[in-house]
């Protein structure tokens, strides 16, 4: 996120900028992930005085499905979930 914001402090044309915040704070047999509500927070208060158009999936809205049909319509994703 912070090199996306460098980007946009730097640039004189306009940088398409719709991002997606992908927050899976609880994953199914996973250890919950501490923090995600934190980090939710600091993206949004960092991004509210950009053009940066910011939408986000949590928890259970935030399927592989919806997820993989999501991220097709926006130029960045920020994830803050487990790997597999």
């Amino acid at each position: 996120m912070n090199t996306l914001l460098d980007i946009k402090r730097k640039s004189t044309s306009p940088v398409d900028c719709n991002t997606l915040v992908v927050l899976q704070p609880a994953t199914p047999g996973q250890a919950k992930l501490l923090g995600v509500d934190e980090e939710l927070d600091v993206i949004t208060q960092r991004t509210k005085k950009t053009k940066i158009i910011l939408n986000s999936l949590y928890g259970k809205e935030a399927t592989v499905n919806t997820v993989l049909k999501a991220i097709q319509e926006y130029s960045v994703v920020h994830c803050a979930c487990h790997g597999g």
